[in-house]
């Protein structure tokens, strides 16, 4: 038994170097004594810094999504510039084309046909007559060409500012998401090393229990930090047999939820599975909850964060008052104590003791 111990240490000890968290702890010996209070510090830090992450991080996809949404405007506006560019030169061409030949036809195509008109003049004021008409018609023609020109260039710049404002907005999306990862990987690093601690307590379950029901009793346990990003459905292939509030057939407004995975007698005993890490700070007879288990999952954005599970008989409990639970292990059973109409799990959401509705936190698993 006590060559399993020590190598069990060993291995704990051996998954802490490769996190390079061994400088955090003192292993004496196969006996050593582990500073909880100071191991939970750790871990509560750890929780408080990635809650302040998570918050940059909600802030960042929120720039992230208004980036998107102006993106997808700049696409919408861009797209018939490009058309309308290329239907603006067309008619530009057309154009041009059409003066070429007009003139062409009027004075014909060479130096030739030009001298030829000058000479067909009767006398010197028919001659600056016809120069006149050639010069305005000329002037006539680059005029309009210019005008073409002019339609042409502007379609050019607004397709221009568009290129540009798209790249600025491509360029902006690329450093959010690089500092979102950035942010991202430093929560996972920080789970990974409060994981790691959380490893040691299992070790020392007693103390670990003896501590809980300490800060449970000066207050301190409430403002321990947990991870509580995602809640796990306590029922494996449940349904929800009545929803939270006020519904059809209920006098009552429903403060949780009750659920079950058959109807009927076949569904009592159905293992139920803790929602997520936590201490369990009530686990005793109610009277209309039958058999109430009460988790504390930590201080969370200023909110202290319970769950709570009903109708369990006395014999189906496996944790109790004090007990560190973690997500996915079995606390209880389905039964049908209290005031119950059959077997069944009353599931509650709690925050700052205000019950809410549980279905905005977790999903049918």
């Amino acid at each position: 038994m006590c060559i399993q111990k020590i190598t069990s240490k060993n291995n704990i000890k051996k998954t802490l170097i490769g996190l390079g968290l061994i400088g955090l702890f003192c292993f004496e010996s196969a006996d050593s004594h582990l500073d909880l209070r100071k191991n939970r510090q750790i871990q509560s830090d750890l929780y408080k810094s990635n809650e302040q992450d998570e918050s940059k991080e909600e802030a960042l996809m929120q720039k992230i999504k208004e980036g998107k949404r102006q993106m997808s405007i700049l696409i919408k506006e861009a797209a018939p510039l490009e058309e309308r560019y290329l239907r603006v030169r067309r008619e530009r061409d057309e154009v041009c084309n059409a003066l070429v030949k007009w003139l062409t036809d009027l004075y014909g195509s060479d130096a030739h046909s030009f001298l030829f008109e000058m000479l067909r003049s009767k006398n010197f004021r028919d001659l600056i007559t016809r120069v006149d008409i050639i010069q305005t018609e000329s002037a006539l023609f680059d005029e309009k060409l210019a005008e073409w020109d002019h339609a042409v260039e502007k379609e050019v710049e607004a397709k221009s500012f568009y290129d540009k404002q798209m790249d600025k907005t491509t360029k902006y999306l690329t450093e959010l998401n690089e500092e979102l990862t950035v942010i991202a990987n430093r929560i996972k690093d920080r789970e990974k090393r409060a994981k790691a601690l959380e490893m040691l307590e299992e070790e020392h379950k007693d103390e670990a229990r003896n501590l809980n029901l300490e800060d449970l009793a000066n207050g301190k346990l409430f403002n321990r930090f947990f991870s509580v990003n995602q809640f796990r459905w306590p029922l494996k292939g449940a349904y929800i047999s009545s929803p939270f509030g006020s519904s059809a057939g209920r006098r009552d407004y429903h403060t949780g939820i009750d659920t079950k995975t058959v109807p009927g007698p076949a569904g009592y005993g159905a293992p139920v599975y803790a929602a997520a890490d936590g201490v369990v700070v009530e686990s005793r007879p109610s009277s209309g909850y039958g058999w109430l288990i009460r988790i504390y999952h930590g201080n969370y954005k200023g909110k202290k964060i319970f769950t709570c599970y009903g109708h369990s008989d006395p014999h189906q409990v496996k944790v109790f008052r004090g007990d560190s639970v973690r997500r996915g292990q079995q606390i209880t059973s389905v039964g049908n104590s209290g005031i119950s109409t059959g077997p069944h799990l009353h599931l509650e959401v709690r925050f700052n003791e205000q019950k809410v509705n549980p279905l905005k936190y977790m999903h049918l698993a």
